[in-house]
């Protein structure tokens, strides 16, 4: 018996930089068709994504970059979220944790200004 592929090592490729958009769940109970098995069977700007019932080929949609750095909170006050997640803020901006609450903030560009607590 001979051997055709001995020596080589078969490398799955890695998947394409950037994230898939949230799908959302299709309620519809019919079959779910893959149109992709990975990102190389799509084009090269565009990411196989679950779409809700199956995987297929969409644009990829760019990483956001990091949070600044916190602050912590020096003074014991009430907090609110803005946000509870990237998918609540424009496109450019990331929900930050900064020692008080969650907020809309442009990754590593905000200058954090201290929250003014007022006393009622």
């Amino acid at each position: 018996m001979k051997c055709f592929f001995c020596g080589f090592v078969f490398l799955i490729p890695e998947d394409k930089p950037g994230s898939c958009p949230h799908h959302v769940w299709n309620p519809d109970w019919k079959p779910c068709a893959d149109k992709c098995h990975n990102d190389y069977d799509c084009a090269y700007n565009e990411k196989c994504c679950r779409q809700g019932c199956g995987h297929e080929c969409v644009a990829i949609t760019p990483i956001k970059p990091e949070c600044p750095n916190s602050v912590p909170s020096l003074f014991f006050k009430p907090c609110a979220d803005k946000c509870s997640n990237d998918y609540d803020c424009a496109y450019n901006e990331k929900c930050c944790y900064q020692g008080c609450g969650r907020q809309h903030l442009s990754p590593y560009t905000d200058i954090i200004q201290p929250v003014e607590y007022k006393h009622s």
